[in-house]
């Protein structure tokens, strides 16, 4: 019988890169498949609206898919959503090496077709309890998204909807259906 030993995040920083990308769980390691087209897509067009609002509104800094974010500790555990912005308040001493200790304000992920409605309410609400505020689910193949807040119920926007980003990103807004490819269902 084997004794499961959790992984820490120091460890999973000084993993030897393989090509591949790990997020750590509750100390256990989690490879994670490469994202689809659309997936790509759906960040991609999210992350160019987010980085205008941000030119003109610095509020925060806009974080990429490939950033490990420490939310948790012993067991370690070390998420990387696929859109994070950062407060300014938060970000005094810089930019550091390393996974960023903490929760983003405001995560995006999005939801990949054979995750699980719970599945992705469970790790937004794992971001929440972390210290997240505002965690959107994008579900390109459904074409909406599910908003998290605490202590607030999950918000349903669709397709035709507008997103906003009140109170943390002040007059953001972006319509759901242009984080689409045209014609896509």
């Amino acid at each position: 019988m084997s004794t499961f030993i959790p992984m820490t995040a120091d460890e999973l920083w000084r993993l030897p890169s393989d090509g591949r990308r790990y997020e750590l769980v509750a100390g256990a390691l989690q490879e994670m498949s490469p994202a689809g087209s659309l997936h790509g897509y759906v960040v991609a067009q999210l992350t160019g609206h987010l980085y205008l609002y941000l030119r003109d509104n610095p509020v925060g800094s806009l974080f990429g898919a490939e950033t490990g974010f420490l939310i948790r500790r012993q067991p370690d555990t070390v998420r990387a959503p696929d859109v994070a912005i950062v407060l300014n308040h938060r970000l005094e001493a810089g930019i550091q090496t390393g996974f960023f200790p903490g929760a983003p304000e405001f995560v995006v992920e999005v939801v990949s077709p054979n995750e699980t409605t719970a599945s992705a309410n469970e790790k937004a609400q794992r971001w929440i309890e972390a210290g997240g505020e505002l965690v959107w689910n994008i579900w390109p193949l459904a074409r909406n998204v599910t908003i998290h807040q605490p202590g607030r119920p999950v918000e349903t926007i669709g397709e035709l909807g507008m997103l906003r980003g009140e109170p943390l990103l002040p007059g953001f807004e972006c319509r759901v259906d242009a984080l689409f490819p045209a014609g896509h269902r």
